[in-house]
């Protein structure tokens, strides 16, 4: 739901807490709310497998896939696109939705892998 929000009416949010003579601004922070409203399916996706696994006792492997994907997708692209090709900032939250959708395939996977044996414990 906060997605639509987020995806139809980008620009009245923002406006909310910017200037209306911000112009510039609000383009650039309308357009990193549309990418967010995308961003929100991985996002959920991700978490609730990441809760399986925390609910079954194991907090380690979500807490390894997400370290290992924000310290080497996250972090590394927007140093390299953002501070050193000086990327407009909608490309830092597109590579956020990369890394939550990589998140979550991999978690996904360690489910259909790991995941059916858990409660056999």
């Amino acid at each position: 739901m906060i997605a639509l929000v987020f995806f139809c009416f980008p620009e009245e949010l923002i406006r909310l807490f910017i200037q209306k003579e911000e112009i510039e601004v609000i383009a650039a922070g309308a357009l990193c709310l549309q990418v967010g409203a995308i961003e929100q399916i991985p996002i959920a996706f991700a978490m609730v497998i990441e809760s399986y696994f925390k609910g079954t006792g194991d907090a380690k492997t979500p807490f390894y896939v997400s370290f290992v994907m924000n310290w080497c997708i996250r972090v590394p692209l927007s140093w390299y696109l953002i501070y050193y090709l000086q990327y407009p900032i909608h490309v830092f939250w597109m590579i956020t939705t990369l890394q939550w959708t990589l998140e979550g395939l991999v978690i996904y996977y360690l489910y259909h892998r790991h995941g059916k044996h858990i409660f056999l414990r």
